[in-house]
């Protein structure tokens, strides 16, 4: 599983990603522990780009999002101006 930083929080199967140390630590855990798969929470910008490294580790990524489409806030952002 893959987060941005919400609260201290010390679970091995939990990372949160703020610096490359902590994506070479996801990293290191997925070898060390053979992750088929993994959950991404948030479906925005930063969600999305988690979600591609989790798949580009050969890892099955699943998205979780609370809104009912993916980039919400950029999608809106953007429909302002068309």
């Amino acid at each position: 599983m893959c987060l941005t930083y919400l609260a201290p929080i010390s679970l091995t199967h939990i990372h949160f990603t703020q610096t490359i140390e902590d994506l070479e630590a996801m990293l290191a855990y997925v070898k060390e522990n053979n992750v088929q798969s993994a959950a991404v929470i948030g479906g925005g910008l930063l969600g999305l780009e988690a979600a591609k490294a989790v798949a580009d580790m050969k890892v099955e990524s699943h998205i979780i999002e609370f809104a009912p489409i993916l980039m919400c806030r950029q999608v809106r952002f953007v429909c302002l101006y068309l």
